[in-house]
């Protein structure tokens, strides 16, 4: 059995929400980095990049999943 209409929307709106969370979390702590120079800010970036990139992949292999 698939996924109902509505939990697939519900995935799509948390999924959605995330990328943007995301997004602005990395254009913030890339300011912040810019700004005071320090390069433990860039790590904070790439981990996050990270964490969305993987978050990303394990969404997309489990859709192919589902009928």
């Amino acid at each position: 059995m698939g996924w109902s209409t509505e939990r697939q929307a519900a995935i799509r709106f948390y999924v959605r929400g995330v990328n943007v969370f995301a997004a602005l979390f990395v254009v913030l702590i890339t300011a912040l980095t810019l700004a005071t120079g320090r390069h433990l800010g860039w790590l904070l970036v790439g981990g996050a990049i990270a964490l969305w990139a993987g978050f990303t992949l394990f969404m997309r292999r489990m859709r192919k999943g589902q009928p």
